[in-house]
């Protein structure tokens, strides 16, 4: 992984795989010229660009037309993951190995439809405004029935298994509502718009949205669709496959996906490694300005007129952009991969733990003390019945 990342997050998630949206994302990479946010408004004709503050930060900002409307984020990680625009629920820098957090936190179900207020442009002789609008967040067809009771028209539903053995039951790519069907209004449906009598089979779907416990609930804010719940359990699934020595089937997977959602890109030395530090701590990004470059100075006010900062920070340099924090988790496993550092699930407790060596297969004292203790505690059971039953069948009294 490149020391420098370049994050565009979207506000409303979208899978990084559908088409519309991927246009709307080249569309808005192509009109790039070094903006914090960018406003994906099909409403909008010409592209707009302007200044403004928030966060405590001045922003710049765009306007593009576009097919959906969306707001992206680019989120910039310097070469110690601190992030310009900072965000706080991560502290001052990402932590390392983010997508090993993640892949151990359990997402809630939404099975509601949701509004989501939202400060949206508008652009009106040159001037720009902002009013605070109601978005409405578009359900997917998700989650997968599992058993319905008609007497309290109550379902039960199925992610995607969460065990390191479990396979996603359909496509990071598909669409399950498609494939699976969906239920709505008191009757159940397949994919051909058919009536099904027969509930209790695990084939439709409902209507549902998916929820991130924090700090994931500031990546993806609006939450997400199922497909992400997909991409966790996918790279649960392969963490376990590594532990069984199946490398090539891992490198296949990860190496695709990685590839997909992140590439080469340049920004400029003022946003991809200056301002990350200076959102941090004014004196470490002066520290660090001297350090890399010679430029020596006090406070910021030193570098307003001082042509070699100025000529520094327009400087090009190397980044690797990713589609979202989803891209980000993947290139993070990638680079693991190939350093031969992924973790491993516990056999246990199915939690994600450090592989310090080939041969483990389970939490730690230190990593998980109540799966130690679960499973010593089973051991001892486990010892004491073996004695018993060769005590029984040999006739030796119990040593007192």
């Amino acid at each position: 992984m490149p020391s420098k990342m370049q994050v565009w997050a979207p506000y409303f998630w979208t899978s990084p795989t559908d088409a519309l949206f991927s246009r709307d994302l080249h569309r808005a990479q192509s009109h790039w010229r070094g903006e914090d946010r960018i406003w994906l408004l099909p409403s909008a004709t010409t592209i707009h660009r302007w200044q403004t503050w928030k966060w405590g930060y001045p922003l710049s900002e765009c306007q593009i037309p576009s097919e959906a409307f969306n707001l992206l984020l680019v989120v910039n990680l310097d070469e110690a993951r601190r992030t310009y625009p900072l965000i706080d629920a991560l502290g001052d820098c990402v932590p390392l190995g983010l997508y090993r957090k993640w892949l151990d936190v359990r997402p809630r179900l939404v099975p509601d439809k949701r509004e989501v207020e939202l400060e949206v442009p508008s652009i009106s002789c040159g001037e720009v405004t902002y009013a605070i609008r109601n978005i409405g967040v578009e359900l997917e067809q998700v989650a997968r029935i599992h058993n319905f009771d008609p007497r309290t028209s109550s379902v039960k539903i199925h992610l995607p298994s969460f065990g390191k053995d479990g396979r996603p039951v359909v496509s990071c790519e598909d669409d399950p509502g498609v494939l699976l069907g969906r239920y709505d209004d008191g009757d159940v449906y397949l994919g051909d718009g058919k009536a099904r009598e027969n509930l209790e089979e695990p084939t439709p779907t409902i209507d549902c949205w998916i929820e991130w416990p924090p700090p994931f609930d500031v990546l993806f804010p609006t939450g997400s669709g199922i497909d992400l719940v997909y991409h966790q359990a996918l790279m649960r699934r392969l963490l376990g496959e590594w532990q069984e020595g199946d490398r090539g089937q891992v490198a296949r997977v990860a190496e695709t996906w990685a590839a997909r959602l992140a590439n080469q890109a340049t920004g400029t030395m003022n946003k991809a490694w200056f301002l990350p530090k200076l959102a941090t701590s004014e004196q470490e990004a002066l520290w660090a300005l001297e350090s890399f470059s010679g430029i020596c100075a006090q406070s910021l006010r030193d570098l307003q007129d001082h042509a070699g900062f100025a000529a520094l920070m327009s400087r090009s340099t190397s980044v690797l952009r990713t589609v979202g924090w989803l891209g980000y988790f993947w290139s993070e496993f990638l680079e693991d991969f190939s350093a031969s550092a992924l973790p491993a699930i516990c056999v246990h407790c199915g939690r994600v733990m450090a592989r310090i060596r080939a041969n483990k297969r389970a939490c730690g004292r230190d990593e998980n003390l109540a799966c130690f203790r679960s499973r010593h505690a089973q051991a001892e059971r486990r010892s004491y019945v073996r004695d018993r039953k060769r005590r029984l069948a040999t006739g030796v009294p119990k040593d007192r």
